[in-house]
């Protein structure tokens, strides 16, 4: 019920005198800058060089090869480029071929000096090479008895000749104790002796098996252990060996990748396990693009994004018999996984059955690769798979061959019957399993495992009719989710996974409502839309540490600018490094823009908020009622006066908010106002002739009523354009002023007069930009607003457009989540981290493709340029929701501008701009205001 990385459960066949952590990835690959026999010119650096093949590496580096082997070599380089390869000054005959930006070609290598050389540049790579030495003779017969997974034989034979070892001997020895240990489970003793190991290898110049023994520690305590201390320890160690052992550098982006997911930070997992496999990629190890593109798929998918989850498995899977049966097994299982808990959120996804049962095959006990506990997780998902689809009867079948083998796997056998009970209408032996495994899931620290356990209580007892003891449960299950968003890293699938799993606010908000507690029921649905972003607003950060990665990033774009003065070959390897060290930077930004939240207090502020918003136990609200969630009126009457949402704001007065929350079946619908809540069961508006009628119809009193209206809506109902729908025989915006708020706790002030206002126009092959810049500018001149332009390559930009009363861009920009940015021509974009590490204009007029782009997969649209203005402390942000002609922008933001500039608040302004164009332009309604 988990994907799967190596572990001591699959190395049984692993020979003990080669790495153990080659099982994730292998030993073989590498990647080196090499070693230049001669300095290079200042303007001739050497391209970066990866090779693969070596059987070992020791002091030198010196590659050690086995008779007949290849090596693998990938030149960063331009396809034209003519090398030179010769062994020992004897000329090889090479053939190259195109591969990941450079060249790639084999190398019947042997004993001798291997060099490279571009006929056209002054420089020169070399690497050592020399035969394998053979394994100790007092260890073949202890690496005989492992082979035959006879391990506790086999460390009884070891621990009688080790004191007969001395030098390499000695250091082998030591590695084989250590991983005989690990296989016989006994961790702590086998990290004792991998430090022995470590030192007595690096004493005798084993780089190789020095790292192999680092990696190895390091997947022990990460994954095994859960000591991601011990962790970084051991991969700082190996860290230590890339200046002498090059080809480690591949290895340590894989298992860093694997500390970092372990860790919770995914932006550098992702970053890592990408680096590896661009480099398996360059090399043509399939085995190891296998690997990475298994982790990152497994990774991509837990955060929600199951099609990019799932091109990463097609991509690996697709390089068959090139991956050994037991990686294309593991593969098989992660895959099945991915889509199987994609189905569960509801999202598509590949049928994830005839895989599971491919992978059960291989490893049960006819299979390849026998192993008892995978196919018994193989079997849990087949059972767990039928009871998605509803099938009771084939679940319990399933479920019947699986073999228990440790307490992992019986949590979720649990589960799954627990399950299989609530399918069968068993709810008091569903809620029995529920609760005993979130008690065993709680003491195991499973917490996705006790998030399943809670809400499926909830279930249990909604089912079973006891609502007020369901709420309890939900409440806990959503408090779970919420400490768990706010220990995730931001910047990949942080709101998808908010949103992915929800079930335990989506259970509160339809419970509350089947109990009549409508304003209980929006909060609650507005709390769970709003928690993904809620620690990135301006509130809530380190202003020095934001100071120094603006004054940091700021450098970097200088550097990388000047680099287009440089020769072509030094340019390119110059942009390489400043990218590299920019991606580092950014990296470090999560922290800064969060205020170093740490994740336990991330759980207690979750838990505080899950006891803030419990109603007491002589609530008036805890009153039942027969109504059901779908059998909600069209329209509620308003219920009492409405009491604060914790950590949101109160409806200004003459506000109406419009909340659109998704259930596991449908939208409901929520009309917040200042002295009440209405609440709606919507129906299909993709089924309806009249999408007006459905989306707006139930709440038709309350807009009569307001004076205002923000759209809070979540899913795919955000991308909706509320103020195009007809109401009352026009658009919406006709009769009254719409904003889209991300529902933050801030209230943005009454309008202020415009002093100062910054035009950001890089150069574009925009046909009207330069006229829409030039009017804005003349209309906020003629009302006495000082304008400055600025092209987007000025050396303090950020500083520039700090604290300024507006902003206004105008060329092309580019939505897509923390990857939205606003193109500033060449290398130079503003992206969205930018926008969120800076303090906002008051007002931001974004005139350009998507950059108030929503995501359908999250709850409040996912990051976005309007967004991340808004949570740097913007009071609006008009922003186009999708691609938006060049004419549209031409004519409606000067007109919009001037609004803003003659003291109307944003909202009125776009408003009345919209107004003169709608009979005109049937794409009148792409820009949108955003607000807080």
């Amino acid at each position: 019920m988990t994907s799967w990385t190596c572990s001591s459960r699959h190395v049984r066949s692993a020979t003990l005198l080669v790495a153990l952590a080659g099982a994730c990835a292998a030993p073989e690959a590498a990647s080196t800058t090499g070693s230049p026999l001669a300095p290079a010119p200042p303007h001739e650096p050497a391209p970066e060089v990866l090779y693969a093949g070596c059987e070992a590496v020791t002091s030198g580096p010196v590659c050690r090869l086995r008779a007949g082997a290849t090596l693998r070599l990938w030149v960063g380089t331009h396809a034209e480029a003519a090398l030179d390869v010769r062994q020992d000054d004897r000329p090889l005959a090479v053939t190259w071929t195109p591969a990941a930006d450079g060249l790639r070609a084999e190398v019947p290598a042997s004993a001798g000096l291997l060099t490279l050389a571009a006929a056209d540049a002054a420089w020169r790579w070399s690497l050592q090479l020399a035969p394998t030495e053979p394994p100790p003779a007092a260890l073949v017969e202890v690496d005989a008895r492992t082979q035959a997974g006879a391990y506790a034989e086999a460390l009884a034979l070891l621990a009688g000749r080790l004191p007969e070892l001395r030098g390499a001997a000695l250091a082998e020895g030591l590695k084989a104790r250590a991983d005989l240990e690990f296989l016989l489970g006994d961790l702590s003793a086998a990290l004792r002796s991998y430090d022995q190991a470590f030192a007595a290898a690096l004493a005798e110049g084993l780089l190789g098996r020095a790292g192999e023994v680092a990696l190895t520690a390091t997947f022990v305590c990460a994954t095994l252990r859960h000591d991601l201390a011990g962790a970084r320890d051991w991969l700082a160690r190996h860290e230590s060996l890339i200046d002498r052992l090059p080809e480690a550098r591949l290895r340590h982006d894989y298992y860093a990748g694997l500390v970092a997911d372990r860790a919770g930070d995914v932006n550098a997992a992702i970053r890592r396990y990408r680096a590896h496999a661009r480099v398996a990629r360059a090399l043509g190890q399939a085995h190891d693009v296998a690997a990475a593109l298994s982790a990152l798929g497994v990774l991509l998918g837990r955060l929600g994004d199951a099609l990019a989850a799932e091109a990463a498995f097609a991509e690996a899977l697709a390089l068959g018999e090139q991956v050994p049966a037991g990686e294309r097994a593991l593969l098989l299982y992660n895959a099945a996984w991915t889509a199987l808990e994609a189905r569960a959120r509801g999202e598509e996804a590949p049928d994830p059955e005839p895989r599971f049962a491919a992978a059960a095959a291989l490893f049960g006990p006819e299979g390849p690769r026998p192993d008892r506990f995978i196919a018994a997780d193989a079997q849990l998902n087949l059972a767990y798979a039928a009871t998605l689809r509803r099938d009771a009867d084939a679940a319990a079948a399933a479920l019947a061959r699986v073999e228990v083998a440790d307490r992992r796997t019986g949590r979720w056998r649990l589960y799954v019957a627990a399950r299989i009970d609530a399918l069968a209408g068993r709810h008091a032996a569903a809620l029995r399993g529920f609760t005993t495994l979130a008690a065993r899931a709680r003491e195991d620290d499973d917490r996705g495992l006790e998030w399943s356990a809670e809400l499926g209580a909830g279930d249990a007892l909604a089912a079973g009719g006891d609502d007020e003891a369901a709420l309890e449960r939900y409440r806990r299950a959503a408090s779970l989710h919420r400490a768990d968003v706010g220990a995730l890293a931001i910047e990949h699938g942080r709101e998808r996974f908010a949103a992915g799993r929800d079930g335990g606010a989506q259970g509160l908000v339809a419970t509350l409502l089947r109990l009549g507690r409508a304003e209980e029921a929006a909060c609650a649905a507005r709390q769970a839309r709003a928690h993904a972003f809620a620690d990135l607003a301006a509130t809530t950060r380190d202003p020095a540490a934001l100071a120094a990665y603006r004054d940091a990033r700021a450098g970097l774009d200088a550097a990388l600018e000047r680099t287009w003065e440089l020769p072509r070959r030094r340019g390119e390897a110059e942009r390489a490094r400043l990218r590299a060290q920019r991606q580092a930077l950014d990296a470090g930004l999560d922290a800064a823009l969060r205020g170093d939240v740490q994740p336990e207090a991330g759980a207690r502020a979750a838990d505080k908020l899950s006891q803030e918003t419990a109603p007491s136990p002589d609530s008036p609200h805890r009153r039942p009622t027969p109504a059901a969630a779908d059998d909600l009126p069209r329209e509620t009457a308003p219920s009492r006066p409405l009491s604060a949402c914790p950590g949101l704001r109160d409806p200004a007065p003459g506000e109406l908010l419009l909340v659109y929350y998704p259930l596991a079946e449908r939208h409901v619908g929520f009309a917040v106002e200042r002295h009440g809540v209405v609440a709606a069961a919507l129906s299909d508006p993709d089924a309806a002739l009249d999408r007006g009628a459905a989306l707006l119809g139930p709440f038709d009193a309350a807009l009569a009523r307001a004076r205002r209206v923000t759209i809070v809506a979540s899913g795919r109902l955000g991308r909706e354009a509320f103020h195009a729908l007809p109401w009352r025989g026009a658009p919406l915006v006709a009769a009254r002023p719409v904003a889209y708020g991300l529902d933050l706790s801030r209230t943005p002030g009454p309008p202020r007069p415009l002093a100062r206002a910054v035009q950001l126009v890089p150069p574009s092959n925009l046909a009207r930009a330069r006229e829409e810049a030039d009017a804005v500018r003349a209309l906020l001149g003629e009302r006495a607003v000082a304008v400055v332009r600025l092209r987007g390559d000025e050396p303090a930009l950020a500083a520039a457009l700090t604290g300024v009363d507006l902003l206004h861009f105008v060329g092309h920009a580019r939505g897509g989540g923390w990857g939205s940015a606003l193109d500033l021509g060449g290398e130079r974009s503003l992206a969205a981290r930018d926008l969120l590490a800076a303090p906002a204009p008051a007002i931001a007029v974004l005139s350009g493709c998507e950059t108030g782009l929503h995501d359908p997969r999250s709850h409040a649209g996912g990051m976005s340029l309007a967004h991340a203005l808004l949570l740097a402390g913007a009071d609006a942000v008009i922003a186009a929701d999708d691609r938006v002609d060049d004419d549209l922008a031409a004519e409606l933001v000067p007109a919009a501008t001037r609004a803003i500039a003659d003291g109307h608040d944003p909202v009125a302004a776009l408003r009345a701009a919209q107004q003169q164009l709608r009979d005109a332009r049937s794409d009148w309604s792409r820009f949108r205001v955003f607000v807080p």
